[in-house]
């Protein structure tokens, strides 16, 4: 799992946690669920599988609203100028959705060489 700066995540055996260099965590990853940001691209480049999650609060979500031209909000669906990896934004960011598009990710990326 990666780490960004000052962000704490307690230590368990079920994972490792590399805070010093995402992009060993991100290539050595089946896949990877992420908030929208620099990281998404970083996944794209790593060709590491990636779904955006990213939930607003009310008041930045309409102000967002006004002013984005963009319907995606992936730097790499913006980029690219198509729904090139999954969004899940405000009420669709929940548990059920999550699964449903993380579980053909990994089980197309258990195929895939990984460190």
């Amino acid at each position: 799992m990666g780490q960004s700066p000052g962000i704490t995540i307690p230590e368990t055996e079920d994972f490792l946690v590399e805070a010093k260099n995402i992009q060993v965590a991100i290539s050595c990853s089946k896949l990877a669920l992420a908030s929208s940001g620099t990281v998404t691209l970083e996944c794209a480049v790593l060709d590491t599988p990636v779904v955006v999650c990213y939930k607003l609060s009310y008041i930045s979500n309409f102000i967002l609203n006004i002013f984005n031209k963009s319907k995606y909000i992936s730097i790499v669906n913006i980029l690219l100028g198509k729904k090139a990896v999954p969004e899940l934004i405000q009420s669709n960011m929940n548990v059920t959705s999550i699964v449903k598009e993380l579980s053909p990710l990994l089980h197309k990326s258990e195929m895939r060489k990984k460190c």
